[in-house]
C-alpha cells in the first residue's frame, strides 16, 4: 500500500510540475501597470470557459500551473470590483448599472494600453471574464447576454457614445469565446531599499546627531 501511495504521489508531482515547466512566463510586452497593480492583456486568455479558469484560479488566486499556455503563479483572477477599480483609473465610472459619455477621451486611452479582444469596422473592445461575470471595454456594440461592459457604440450618423455598464451572469460558465479573455492582475511589490542607501542614510543621521551634540 505504501508503494502505491508513493507511486501516486510521484505521478501527481510529475504531472503538476511538467505543466508548469512547459508554460511560458507572461512577458513585459503583455503587462501594463495601472496604479499599484500590473494587468495582463486579457487576449492571452481567450477560448477559455469560466470553469477552465476557475480550475486554475479558484477564488481568484492562481495556482503554480499553466492556463492557456501561461504560467500563473503570482497572478490573481480579478473580480468585478477589481476591474471596476481599473476602469475608474480611466473613466468617471463609479459603479451602478450604466454610465454613458459622448466622444470621451478615456476609451481611446484605455485601448492604447489594452489590446482589443475583438475588432471590426463597427467595434473594438476588450472583453474578459471575471470571477463573477464578464467585463467588456470600449468601442463595441452591446450584447444581449449578461456582462459587465465598457464599450464605444458607433452610430450611422457618426456619433459615438462611450459606455460602462455592469450586470452579472454565467454565460461563459461552460462555453468559451475567441473574442473573450480574462482579467488577471498581480500586486506590485514595494522596491526594497538597497543596503548601501540604508547605510548612507544611517551615516547622515549619525553625523546630524554629532552636530547637535557639538552645538549643545
Amino acid at each position: 500500500m505504501k508503494k502505491i501511495i508513493k507511486a501516486l504521489t510521484a505521478a501527481l508531482v510529475f504531472t503538476g510540475s511538467s505543466g508548469a515547466v512547459n508554460a511560458a512566463t507572461i512577458g513585459a510586452a503583455d503587462i501594463f501597470r495601472v496604479g499599484d497593480r500590473e494587468w495582463a492583456q486579457p487576449d492571452l486568455f481567450t477560448d477559455l470557459s469560466w470553469n477552465d479558469i476557475n480550475s486554475v484560479c479558484p477564488a481568484g488566486e492562481c495556482m503554480a500551473t499553466e492556463l492557456n499556455g501561461w504560467y500563473m503563479q503570482g497572478w490573481t483572477w480579478a473580480s468585478v470590483t477589481d476591474v471596476g477599480e481599473l476602469l475608474s483609473e480611466f473613466t468617471p465610472y463609479a459603479g451602478g448599472f450604466v454610465y454613458d459619455e459622448v466622444d470621451s477621451s478615456w476609451a481611446p486611452a484605455f485601448l492604447e494600453l489594452f489590446r482589443p479582444t475583438f475588432s471590426a469596422t463597427y467595434a473594438n473592445f476588450v472583453a474578459g471574464i471575471t470571477r463573477e461575470s464578464q467585463i467588456f471595454c470600449c468601442q463595441g456594440l452591446a450584447y444581449t447576454f449578461k456582462e459587465a461592459v465598457l464599450d464605444t457604440l458607433t452610430f450611422t450618423n457618426g456619433g459615438v457614445v462611450d459606455r460602462v455598464s455592469v450586470t452579472r451572469g454565467a454565460d461563459y460558465l461552460t462555453t468559451s469565446n475567441h473574442s473573450t479573455g480574462a482579467w488577471m492582475y498581480r500586486d506590485v511589490s514595494p522596491v526594497p531599499l538597497p543596503a548601501a542607501a540604508w547605510l548612507f542614510g544611517s551615516a547622515l543621521l549619525g553625523l546630524a546627531g554629532v552636530g547637535r551634540r557639538k552645538t549643545a
